[in-house]
């Protein structure tokens, strides 16, 4: 009897490089992508956006996310570019590696590890560390959010009985 494996993925390379087969002409009307400018409301939607992500961690853990997750931060540099603080944090990843990566895009994937170093380190009241402040008001939101979850997800009780939330539901009962 013999055995056969077979390699779970494939990996192909072109023999020649890949050439720019210069396809401008197909979307001429593309919009020139800026990015958005930071403003008061915006950042109170990262913070909402960000504590449902925390929260949506604790509950439903990514295994898969787990590669792409900042560890710690291990240092900073700042620096000032045509006039706008530009800060940088040497972060250490969960697979050992460390790169230096910028604030504002370090802020988009953990903004809480961010506000961490930032707040042990007394960055927050400093040039580029405006867009803390919505994170900082999270009591109350938080409540709310963790009550709405717990609403969603746990049956309700009345009188000692399990409440169905739908006819389906109800059949096991």
């Amino acid at each position: 009897m013999g055995l056969t494996m077979l390699p779970t993925c494939i990996i192909v390379e072109p023999i020649q490089g890949l050439q720019d087969a210069n396809l401008d002409y197909l979307c001429k009307d593309t919009p020139l992508m800026k990015p958005s400018s930071p403003d008061e409301r915006k950042e109170c939607l990262r913070a909402y956006q960000a504590r449902l992500g925390v929260l949506n961690d604790i509950f439903e853990p990514d295994i898969s996310s787990i590669d792409w997750t900042p560890e710690a931060i291990e240092g900073h540099v700042f620096k000032i570019k045509d006039g706008t603080p530009m800060i940088h944090f040497k972060v250490h990843w969960r697979d050992g590696s460390r790169a230096w990566v910028r604030m504002d895009v370090l802020r988009l994937q953990d903004p809480f590890l961010v506000i961490r170093y930032g707040m042990r380190n007394s960055l927050t009241k400093k040039p580029g560390w405006e867009w803390v402040e919505p994170f900082m008001d999270s009591d109350e939101i938080t409540t709310r959010m963790l009550r709405a979850h717990k609403s969603a997800v746990q049956a309700p009780i009345k009188f000692g009985v399990r409440v169905p939330k739908s006819n389906k539901a109800s059949f096991p009962i």
